[in-house]
């Protein structure tokens, strides 16, 4: 009798096995774009700005309940008209991560939360400035600098898998980057005035800590 039940539980885990290893939903590798929007309450200096992210990477799922893993990378800008100098001011990110992938109520519909490193770079369009060399307000050109080292960031989601190719995903996404400072000087000897050569100087904060949400689209292969 025992020995009757011992291969009935068999049987029956044998049938069952296969229910908890799921197919993989799509195929390994991914890519696509999502809409950039800051958000107010954090991205501070460029609370309107908005952008766009180029996505991809590969993920693993671990065929147990659909849930896995993936290896990221992100290209991404924000920009928007600067609160403290009032100038247009773009922030761009390289971003390289990892996300895990976990189970919601709804079977094609995923939670997705992940970290990540990121190389930060921030660029500033000079509409005009004043010259000390004749006190007189001339076009200007445009600057840019790279925030030193990496920065750590983070992101929290939802991902719905439409079919074995197409998912739609909104995320929220900050970096931890804090301020960065900005100096920058002109010289030109056609500003000169009684011989002195024409000396421009400014100085600049930029709030490079920007939250943001992302909603786009993936095409998985």
């Amino acid at each position: 009798m025992a020995r009757k039940t011992l291969l009935a539980v068999l049987a029956l885990a044998a049938i069952g096995s296969p229910g908890l290893r799921a197919e993989d939903l799509t195929g390994p590798w991914y890519t696509g774009l999502d809409l950039n929007i800051g958000s107010k309450s954090i991205s501070g200096d460029m609370p309107g700005a908005k952008g766009f992210t180029i996505h991809g990477g590969r993920t693993f799922w671990t065929g147990f309940a659909g849930t896995g893993y993936r290896l990221t990378a992100e290209f991404g800008t924000l920009s928007d008209t600067s609160q403290l100098t009032n100038r247009d001011v773009k922030y761009t990110q390289a971003q390289l991560g990892g996300e895990l992938i976990v189970n919601t109520p709804l079977p094609k519909l995923k939670f997705v939360m992940g970290v990540n490193v990121n190389k930060l770079k921030i660029s500033s369009d000079y509409d005009s400035y004043t010259s000390t060399a004749d006190n007189q307000v001339h076009p200007a050109g445009n600057t840019s600098h790279t925030i030193n080292g990496l920065k750590l960031g983070g992101k929290v989601g939802l991902e719905y898998f439409v079919d074995r190719h197409w998912s739609a995903r909104c995320f929220y996404q900050i970096v931890e980057a804090g301020t960065s400072s900005e100096q920058v000087t002109m010289d030109n000897p056609l500003w000169a005035n009684n011989g002195s050569v024409g000396h421009y100087h400014d100085q600049g904060k930029y709030s490079i800590t920007p939250g943001w949400l992302q909603v786009g689209v993936s095409y998985h292969f």
